[in-house]
């Protein structure tokens, strides 16, 4: 007869034997793993992987515009969404690993579950997210919006500004100065003057408590707009870039520095005598600032594109500013300038011609003014570059738009070599393999060295069905 009894001797050793085997199997399987070959590395310019993210609402809006790095690979996109009743529309947040995998999406919906957007970001050291744009009000109008996450998607705290007029308010731009002190750019409005906004600086310190407000108003009737905000950190410079209405001069660019206890140190304006704009600053090693845009010098009727080198004193610098008129003389731009780690100055923008219409523009400076290269490439269809990095060894990486062959807008992105001349690659994305038709529009772009090397680029897509989408990239550099 067969005994039902177990040995407890037998068990044990039977026991032994199977983990000695799963131990053995794990052995074996890590050895193959490791032999088996490494995929082929990706070529520069090749797509390493691309997210998309839907509201969810059927046709809905939504637009990444801001892309920003955060420690370990993780990448931040925000924009605004569409996520239907109650909420409507919503600043929303997605986190990213280096691989492309979302690891969380996060949005705010205001108390009045109106339109809340989010229209600029920065991380600190420690990957905390501050978020800034606008968070609708039931009247319908806005009230100027400031938010903090932690890397884990955490909501830390929300901060609102109502101006004192009660208008429509918006932050456009926020930065961080070397304390963790959170800076945010943006404009106020009255509702008795709809055609005029004022511009607000506020300092927050890390914990979300607003130390000072600063503003400017360039007088009734006049509009105020935002372009730019970028902080010294190691000599406590804040300085706000704008483009403004006045009274006798058209438009203007606008330029203020600040302390960071909120002492304005000086403001200047810099322009012709008709419709100026300003788009960008950049800062050099010594502290010396480079602002961007496009000007009209009469007795020109087109404009050309414009950069100004001002002293930390407030003063343009000796030889500047610097203008740029395309082959075509038609409307020429810069949008956005950066300065590499040996100084030279790096724009881009488009150059218009009658013949093929918008062209995009690279151009290079050194640091007192002398042209280091200027090219636009042409291809059939209208082209910008809207946004501009540079990697340590001076390769200048440009993202904006092309519509080449009259098809609707794909992102366009491109390498310039450090020599000047050579272009080493040049992609054009759309979000949809179907809707050739559809508008992709690239809104930021930026280059990350190390371990998680790329060419970063995020906007809206138009999908499928689905309208537009945020739409990230990561490009081999």
């Amino acid at each position: 007869m067969t005994s039902n009894t177990t040995n407890p001797a037998t068990s044990a050793v039977t026991m032994a034997s199977l983990v000695a085997i799963a131990l053995a199997v794990t052995l074996v399987t890590a050895v193959l793993a490791l032999a088996v070959p490494a995929p082929a590395s990706a070529l520069p310019g090749d797509e390493v992987w691309r997210a998309s993210y839907d509201g969810g609402v059927a046709g809905g809006q939504d637009q990444a515009h801001g892309l920003v790095f955060a420690p370990k690979g993780f990448l931040y996109v925000v924009g605004y969404a569409e996520h239907g009743a109650p909420a409507g529309v919503d600043a929303t947040v997605l986190r990213y690993s280096a691989s492309g995998s979302r690891k969380w999406k996060r949005f705010y919906d205001g108390p009045a579950h109106g339109s809340d957007r989010a229209q600029g970001a920065v991380a600190d050291r420690a990957g905390n997210l501050y978020i800034c744009g606008s968070v609708g009000r039931a009247d319908l109008s806005t009230d100027l919006l400031l938010v903090k996450y932690t890397p884990a998607g955490r909501r830390v705290w929300v901060r609102t500004y109502d101006g004192p007029l009660h208008g429509n308010d918006s932050a456009r731009a926020v930065a961080l100065d070397g304390a963790g002190n959170v800076f945010v750019a943006g404009t106020v409005g009255d509702p008795a003057d709809p055609m005029g906004a004022d511009l607000r600086l506020l300092k927050y310190d890390r914990g979300g408590h607003r130390q000072w407000v600063r503003g400017f108003n360039p007088g009734a009737g006049h509009y105020l707009g935002i372009s730019d905000l970028l902080i010294d950190k190691e000599r406590g410079r804040v300085y706000v870039s704008a483009e403004y209405e006045t009274t006798s001069n058209g438009w203007q660019w606008f330029l203020a520095r600040y302390a960071t206890n909120g002492t304005r140190k000086w403001r200047h304006d810099w322009g012709g005598a008709d419709s100026d704009q300003a788009k960008a600053l950049a800062l050099s090693a010594n502290g010396n600032i480079y602002q961007v845009g496009s000007t009209v010098q009469p007795p020109a009727v087109d404009s050309d594109a414009a950069i100004v080198k001002w002293t930390a004193a407030g003063e343009i610098a000796d030889g500047w500013p610097l203008t740029f008129a395309g082959p075509g003389d038609g409307e020429d731009h810069y949008y956005d300038v950066t300065v590499d780690r040996s100084g030279k100055i790096h724009v881009v923008g488009d150059s218009f011609s009658g013949l093929s219409g918008a062209n995009s523009l690279m151009c290079a400076y050194d640091s007192v003014g002398v042209v280091q290269y200027s090219s636009t490439y042409f291809h059939p269809g209208a082209q910008t570059l809207w946004k501009v990095a540079c990697d340590r060894a001076g390769n200048t990486y440009a993202g904006g738009y092309s519509n080449e062959g009259g098809a609707n807008p794909a992102y366009l992105v491109m390498k310039k070599a450090n020599d000047g001349v050579s272009i080493s690659w040049r992609k054009t994305a759309k979000e949809s393999t179907t809707v050739t038709s559809g508008t992709d529009t690239l809104h930021s772009l930026a280059w990350r060295g190390g371990a998680y090397a790329g060419v970063y680029v995020t906007g809206n897509g138009d999908g499928d069905a689905t309208e537009w989408d945020f739409f990230t990239i990561r490009f081999e550099p």
